[in-house]
């Protein structure tokens, strides 16, 4: 699916997979991809902010092998910001950084 398409269950779903790498890597491949992720994350939650009117703020620092974690706490705040925001460019942006993201992983 492209990210123009990007719907709840397709959200769901990558979210699922990226959390799942995230917590099946090993400690070095976490930290050869920690800083990308870091970004992506980041991106993902400016962009559920973005959604809700918020400005951004720095996520908390959390240890590489609590990636997963984030993933899996962010994804449905994300999908949630997006289905109330009427902003379809956002959904397109959160779709990219995902795709983006789950290509930076191993």
């Amino acid at each position: 699916q492209g990210p123009a398409n990007l719907d709840d269950d397709a959200l769901a779903r990558v979210v699922e997979h990226v959390a799942d790498r995230l917590r099946h890597l090993d400690a070095s491949r976490l930290r050869r991809v920690g800083e990308p992720v870091r970004r992506h994350l980041a991106a993902l939650a400016a962009l559920a902010l973005s959604a809700e009117g918020l400005p951004p703020r720095p996520l908390p620092e959390v240890p590489d092998s609590a990636r997963g974690d984030v993933v899996t706490v962010l994804g449905p705040d994300l999908g949630q910001a997006l289905r109330r925001s009427p902003d379809d460019h956002l959904r397109v942006r959160a779709a990219a950084v995902l795709t983006d993201l789950r290509r930076c992983l191993p």
